[in-house]
C-alpha cells in the first residue's frame, strides 16, 4: 500500500511537567529565540499564575504549549533546521517572533522534528500594565452582595474592561512579561481541518526549498458577477466552496504521487490533466453533485494507486 509521504502529528502539553520533560531531555535543543531558556521560564511562570479551573468531567484542559511531530523529507534532511524555520513560518508568520523550541529524533531511516510551539508573545522587556476587570460584576440591590446578572435585583457594579483601583482610587498596575492575548493559530472546528493545514504547510515548505516545486492544476471556480442576485451569489459561493474541496483532493493526490515517487513527472502531469478534465466536466457541464465527483476521484485512487495500476 502506497501512502502519502507526509507525516504530521499534533498534540498539546497540558502541564508544566510535560514542558519541562521536553526541554530537559538529553537531546540537543534548538529555538528561533536565542535566550529561549529565560523566555520559557517567564512563560511557564505566567501560565502557572493564569490557569483556569476545569471540572474532571469537562472536555477542556489548560494548554501550556502545542506539540508537533513532523517527518523531515529525505531531500531536506541536510537542511533540517531551515526546514523547521520555514515550516513554522508557513503555519503562521507570527512564529517569526513567537517562540518555538525543537529537537530532532531518528526513527529507523526517518528523521523527525519535535516542535514545542508557544502562541503568546514573550516581551523582550517587561511592561507595566494597568489591571482591568475581565468580566462584569453585579450586586443585589437588596442584600448588597454579589449576584448573577439574571437576579431580578441585579445592578451592574463593575463593567468588564474597567480599571482595577486600590483603596485610594488609584489604578493598580502589574508587570507583564507575556502578552495577555493568545494568538489563535491552532484553533479549529475539526481536528481533521487542522491536520490537513499542517500537512499542506509541509508541502509548501518542500516546494519553497526545492528546485522542482509541485505545481498542481485545479478545477476553475465559478465567477461571481456584480449584477448577480443575492440568491445567485449565494449559490455560486456554495458551489465554489465545494470546488475548493475537490481541488484539495486533487492537490493531495498529485503531491502524494510526487513526494511518494509513485510516478515520474510526466506521468504525474498527465494524470493531473486527466483529473482536472474529468472533474471539470462533471462539475461545470454535467452539474454533478460534489459527492459524486469526490467519489469518482477516491475510487480511482484506491483502484489504481493502491493496487498499482495506472489507468484513468
Amino acid at each position: 500500500m502506497i501512502s502519502q509521504n507526509v507525516y504530521v502529528k499534533f498534540d498539546t502539553f497540558n502541564t508544566r511537567d510535560e514542558v519541562l520533560d521536553f526541554v530537559y531531555d538529553e537531546k540537543e535543543l534548538n529555538s528561533n529565540i536565542n535566550n529561549w531558556k529565560e523566555d520559557l521560564d517567564k512563560y511557564i511562570s505566567y501560565k502557572d499564575k493564569h490557569l483556569k479551573k476545569y471540572s474532571e468531567e469537562s472536555n477542556y484542559r489548560n494548554i501550556y504549549v502545542y506539540h508537533l511531530t513532523v517527518l523531515i523529507p529525505i531531500e531536506l534532511q541536510n537542511q533540517k533546521e531551515e526546514f523547521v524555520k520555514n515550516y513554522m513560518e508557513n503555519i503562521d508568520k507570527r512564529f517569526i517572533r513567537n517562540m518555538y523550541v525543537f529537537k530532532f529524533i531518528q526513527k529507523g531511516k526517518g528523521v523527525f522534528a519535535e516542535i514545542m510551539a508557544i502562541t503568546r508573545y514573550i516581551y523582550k522587556k517587561s511592561k507595566k500594565v494597568a489591571k482591568k476587570y475581565k468580566r462584569d460584576f453585579y450586586y443585589d440591590s437588596q442584600t448588597k452582595k454579589l449576584c448573577l446578572k439574571t437576579n431580578p435585583n441585579a445592578v451592574l457594579k463593575i463593567k468588564k474592561g474597567s480599571h482595577v483601583l486600590d483603596d485610594n482610587g488609584e489604578k493598580v498596575y502589574e508587570v507583564m512579561e507575556v502578552s495577555e492575548k493568545e494568538d489563535r493559530i491552532f484553533t479549529y472546528k475539526k481536528i481533521q481541518d487542522l491536520t490537513e493545514k499542517l500537512k499542506s504547510c509541509v508541502i509548501s515548505t518542500v516546494n519553497q526549498m526545492t528546485s522542482f516545486p509541485v505545481i498542481t492544476k485545479v478545477v476553475s471556480r465559478i465567477t461571481i458577477e456584480d449584477d448577480d442576485s443575492k440568491h445567485i451569489k449565494a449559490k455560486k459561493r456554495k458551489r465554489n466552496i465545494e470546488i475548493r474541496k475537490i481541488n484539495r483532493t486533487i492537490m493531495r493526490f498529485i503531491e502524494s504521487m510526487t513526494f511518494g515517487k509513485i510516478a515520474d513527472s510526466d506521468e504525474v502531469e498527465d494524470l493531473n490533466d486527466e483529473f482536472v478534465r474529468k472533474a471539470d466536466n462533471m462539475i461545470h457541464k454535467l452539474n454533478r453533485k460534489i459527492e459524486d465527483v469526490e467519489q469518482f476521484l477516491n475510487k480511482w485512487w484506491h483502484k489504481n494507486i493502491l493496487d498499482g495500476n495506472f489507468a484513468v
